[in-house]
This record gives C-alpha cells, sequence and structure tokens, in this order.
C-alpha cells in the first residue's frame, strides 16, 4: 500500500521476478477532506485529579490537510465556556486535551459539556484571474461528543494489604470507576531478638483493584510471608465493594458495604486478614486533603487466631469483630497516615 496525507490510499498486486529490477509508478488522486467520530479516552472525569487521571483526550482523524474550531459548550445552559483552534492539519491523527476548564483556566461545576468540532478543508491559493462563484462556502464538516465533569469520581492510589482497597489496614469507602484498574505490591518486615540470633518475617503480595460497571470494584490480592524455617506460607483474597451513600462534598461523609474471602497457610493475623469470610461497612469523614477512617467489620472462620503453635487446631466455626480505623493524608501524588485495628471475639 502506498499512503501520502491528502491522498487516497492506492494498493496492488506487484509480480517481483528474482534477479530482477521490479519498479512501480504511482500516480495518487487526492482525497477529499472528511472528518471522523470523536474518540473519548475519558466519557467523564473529575478535574481535581492529577495528570491525565484529571482530562480527557479527544482523538479524530482527518483525511486532507485543512483546520478546525473547537467549541465547548455547558449543556444544561448552552453557554459557551471555551473554545479554540487547531491545524493547520499535516497528517491524518488529530488530538486535543481538554482537563474541565473555562478560557480563564477556572475549573467548571460538574455537569454535562459538549465538545464540538467544526472542521474546513483547506482552501487552494486565489487566482486573481479566474472567475469565483461568491456564494458558494465550504462545506463545514461538524463533529460533537458528550463530557461529564464529575468531582465525586475518585482515582486515586489505595493500599491493597489486608484484602480490600483503603489505608493499609482499613478498608475506605470510595472505588474505582469502570474501567479504571491498579496494580500495584506491598512489602514490609517485622525483626525480633530470637535468643542469642535474630527471627524476621517478610510478607510481601501483588494485588489488583479493578473498577466494575453497576458501582462495584473488585480488589485481588495474593502473596507469600518469608521467614518461615520450613514452608514459606502462602496467602490470597478477593473484595467486592459498593458505595452506600455520599452526603456533602467538603465536609463528606461516605459509606460503602464490603464483602471478602481470604485465605492464609498461618493462624496469626497480623495483616487483619485471615482465613474467613467477613463483610464490613467503610466509613469516611472527609476534610478536604485529609480523612478519618473508620469499618466495623464481622468475620466467621473454621480457624481462631494463635500466635502459638497450632498445627492440633480442629476445624470449628468461629466469629468475632474488627474495628479498623485510620486518618488519611491525600494530596494526590502523596498518600500517607496512621492506622490501626482492634478485634474482638464474639462466639465460639
Amino acid at each position: 500500500m502506498v499512503r501520502a496525507f491528502g491522498y487516497k490510499d492506492y494498493s496492488t498486486v506487484v509480480k517481483i521476478t528474482k534477479r530482477a529490477l521490479t519498479s512501480l509508478s504511482v500516480k495518487l488522486e487526492k482525497a477529499e477532506f472528511n472528518l471522523s467520530p470523536l474518540e473519548l479516552s475519558r466519557k467523564a472525569f473529575n478535574p481535581a485529579h492529577f495528570g491525565s487521571l484529571g482530562k480527557a483526550r479527544i482523538s479524530f482523524n482527518v483525511t486532507a490537510p485543512g483546520s478546525a474550531t473547537v467549541l465547548i459548550v455547558e449543556k444544561a445552559t448552552g453557554t459557551e465556556v471555551h473554545s479554540f483552534s487547531l491545524g493547520p492539519f499535516t497528517t491524518w491523527e488529530q488530538f486535543f486535551e481538554w482537563g474541565g476548564r473555562d478560557s480563564n483556566g477556572a475549573t467548571l461545576p460538574d455537569g454535562s459539556y459538549q465538545v464540538t468540532v467544526k472542521a474546513l478543508a483547506a482552501q487552494p491559493a486565489a487566482d486573481p484571474v479566474a472567475e469565483y462563484d461568491t456564494a458558494v462556502l465550504p462545506q463545514q464538516f461538524i463533529e460533537q461528543a458528550l463530557i461529564t465533569l464529575d468531582s465525586s469520581i475518585i482515582i486515586t492510589y489505595r493500599s491493597l494489604w489486608n484484602g480490600s482497597s483503603g489505608l493499609f489496614y482499613a478498608p475506605s469507602p470510595e472505588i474505582l470507576p469502570w474501567p479504571d484498574m491498579q496494580l500495584s505490591s506491598l512489602v514490609m518486615a517485622h525483626v525480633e531478638p530470637n535468643n542469642d540470633d535474630y527471627s524476621y518475617r517478610a510478607p510481601w503480595n501483588l494485588g489488583l483493584r479493578l473498577g466494575l460497571k453497576n458501582n462495584l470494584e473488585l480488589a485481588i490480592l495474593a502473596g507469600f510471608i518469608a521467614g518461615y524455617y520450613q514452608d514459606i506460607p502462602l496467602y490470597a483474597s478477593a473484595s467486592l465493594k459498593s458505595p452506600l451513600f455520599t452526603a456533602g462534598q467538603n465536609p463528606a461523609v461516605e459509606s460503602a458495604a464490603s464483602i471478602k474471602l481470604s485465605y492464609q497457610q498461618v493462624f496469626t493475623d497480623t495483616m487483619a486478614d485471615f482465613t474467613g469470610l467477613s463483610g464490613g461497612l467503610p466509613l469516611r469523614l472527609k476534610l478536604s486533603s485529609f480523612s478519618i477512617l473508620l469499618s466495623p467489620e464481622i468475620i466467621i472462620s473454621p480457624w481462631r487466631v494463635s500466635y502459638s503453635d497450632s498445627n492440633g487446631q480442629e476445624p470449628f466455626p468461629y466469629v468475632w469483630m474488627y474495628g479498623k480505623g485510620g486518618m488519611l493524608f491525600d494530596s494526590g501524588p502523596v498518600v500517607a497516615g496512621p492506622v490501626g485495628t482492634l478485634a474482638k471475639m464474639v462466639w465460639t
């Protein structure tokens, strides 16, 4: 295939003869200008996010030289909030980015915004001798797309240490929107004196966090604990989380419901992710970049938590409650804060 911008693609079958020079002469036909539909990297986003998470990339193709004007209009009121020019076009693929701001750089409120691209083909140079019909105007090509600004969309790093996204031990109620994902890995180590030597434990995990449709988030975790004298214990968990309610913006109160299935090959509970089926209600009080997290949980397990030799432990239903909490600081690039957990046996 032979391609050149502004011309129609040309393809043919050429017979190649061994030990002979094969030449091909091609005369390309000029292509008529055309504009493809707009493609959005994000149909909805939160302008407060950093980098590519806080903007949409709008892409389209053209077939010949030309230029375009972009208009962004608030759909509810019909008010034009931003406009700019693109071109001249010198290749097929074109794109621009919009971060949810008006012509003055101010962040726009939540709502739907119509993005319109109006394109024109490049006009040939005027011939001062030729006569033209001034009533004939160049054809305008128009494509539109709808983008939603939504400050409730939260796309930020959350730890998957205890099998559910949050701040280390404490789950948080926000979920990833469809179809975003987070892939992360965590490792920690504990060292303590042991007679005349030292012993250590070093859990490591690999976590996957997926935003699903219907306001659901799936978190999958797998890892191992190094430092045991014999076998290396493995652990894994999977959890689903769905938001329940949100009240206010700043301050804001958020809540979610979560369910988690966990398995580990040890009877200790240093990760607050013990073998069993658990359900919880992650809560969050948001104060700008600071948040207070609290998550009451209940778990049913065939084993009891033990920090001594439990090889002889027989399976039996145990039920207890967790109280997990923390103080979260989230500036976008930096996420940190203290966290803790309490456990109380309620039925054996």
